[in-house]
C-alpha cells in the first residue's frame, strides 16, 4: 500500500495527523483480500478498489478539504497530499472569497489539469474518471462536514472485490464478497490467468487446490483520514 512508502510515510508525519476508521457495517464497504499495513501494492490502477480504501483529508475543524478513492500511486499520493496542505496554509491568508469558494476554485484548477492530462497505462481511462470524479466531488461540496459524509455519494452505492496480488498468497479477505466471487477470484493469484476446469475426479494441478491454503471467511475494511496541521 502507498502509506507503507517512505516518503509518503514522512509527509503524512509533517504535515498531518492520521488516523483510520473501520468501515464495519456501511452499506456499500468493499472486499478485499487482506494486507499488513506495510504490505507493498501489488498490480493496481488509480483508483481501484475505490470502495476499499478512501482517504479524507480535513481541516482542524472536521470540514473535508480533498478526498481520494481507491489506490492511488506512492508519487501520486504525494502530489496530492502536498496540494492538500498547501491549500490548507493558503486558507489562513486573507482573501475577500469565502473559504468555501477558494478550495472550490483550487479544485477546479485540478479538474481542468487533468482533462487535458493524457493518462497512460492500463484501463488509462478509468484512471482518469476515478480522478475527476474525486477532484469533483469536493469541488461541489467544499468543506462539507464530516458528520455529514455519505460514502455512496463519494464513490457510489455498490458492493465490489478488488483483490491484488504481489505474487504471494493473498491472504484471508476483507468484506461480503459472494463466495462464488471469491473462488474466481483466487485463481487470479499472482497475476496468474484462470485455469480451465479439471476434469471431473481430478484436482488442477494448482497450489490454490490444497484445503490448507484455501482463505478464511471475510472480514472488514477501513478509511484512513488525515488532518492538516495547523
Amino acid at each position: 500500500m502507498s502509506f507503507s512508502d517512505p516518503d509518503v510515510a514522512k509527509l503524512l508525519k509533517k504535515r498531518y495527523v492520521c488516523a483510520w476508521l473501520n468501515t464495519n457495517g456501511e452499506t456499500n464497504a468493499g472486499s478485499s483480500f487482506a494486507h499488513t499495513p506495510n504490505s507493498p501494492a501489488g498490480h493496481c490502477i488509480r483508483g481501484n478498489g475505490e470502495h476499499n480504501v478512501q482517504l479524507l483529508v480535513l481541516t482542524p475543524r472536521g470540514r473535508i478539504l480533498h478526498a481520494l478513492s481507491g489506490y492511488v500511486p506512492p508519487a501520486t499520493l504525494i502530489d496530492e497530499l502536498r496540494f492538500a496542505a498547501d491549500l490548507f496554509a493558503s486558507l489562513s491568508q486573507p482573501g475577500r472569497r469565502p473559504d468555501t469558494e477558494r478550495v472550490a476554485a483550487a479544485l477546479q484548477e485540478r479538474i481542468d489539469a487533468a482533462e487535458q492530462r493524457r493518462f497512460t497505462g492500463p484501463l488509462a481511462s478509468w484512471a482518469k474518471r476515478r480522478t475527476l470524479s474525486d477532484y469533483r466531488f469536493v469541488a461541489k461540496r467544499p468543506l462539507l462536514e464530516i458528520e455529514k459524509f455519505r460514502s455512496e455519494d463519494f464513490v457510489g452505492r455498490s458492493k465490489t472485490f478488488f483483490g491484488s496480488s504481489t505474487g504471494t498468497r493473498g491472504g484471508e479477505t476483507i468484506g461480503d464478497a459472494p463466495q462464488d466471487l471469491l473462488d474466481k477470484i483466487r485463481t487470479f493469484r499472482g497475476g496468474q490467468k484462470p485455469t480451465k476446469p479439471a476434469p471431473r475426479g481430478k484436482s488442477p494441478d494448482r497450489k490454490d487446490a490444497d484445503p490448507q491454503n484455501a482463505d478464511p471467511e471475510p472480514e472488514k475494511g477501513a478509511r484512513a483520514v488525515a488532518t492538516a496541521k495547523s
